[in-house]
């Protein structure tokens, strides 16, 4: 069986030609699967009132203040007791030395 140069060549036409459209699908399926991925990552980070990244920052921060705020409550309670107390140490030493300990 001879082949002629053209038939060789529309041959390896529809080969490449099939090739093509291959890597074409395999493109496409990639890029499908990429803009689905970037919808449920910037679906993750939009507030949704509870289960996204966004919200759970949020809550965190909202802690944080929190948390913050009850300690500067503490170190102020914390200053008036030291201060309350100068009294009564100087007091209790006061009565140690005339008890000669």
């Amino acid at each position: 069986m001879s082949s002629t140069l053209p038939e060789l060549i529309s041959g390896v036409g529809m080969f490449l030609s099939a090739v093509a459209v291959v890597l074409s699908n395999r493109a496409a399926n990639n890029s499908n699967k990429a803009v689905n991925q970037l919808g449920t990552v910037t679906a993750s980070i939009e507030p949704n009132h509870g289960s996204s990244v966004k919200d759970s920052l949020n809550r965190i921060e909202d802690m944080q203040r929190a948390q913050g705020h009850q300690i500067g409550e503490i170190r102020r309670d914390l200053a008036n007791h030291i201060s309350s107390q100068g009294g009564i140490n100087e007091d209790h030493a006061a009565r140690l030395r005339k008890a000669g300990m």
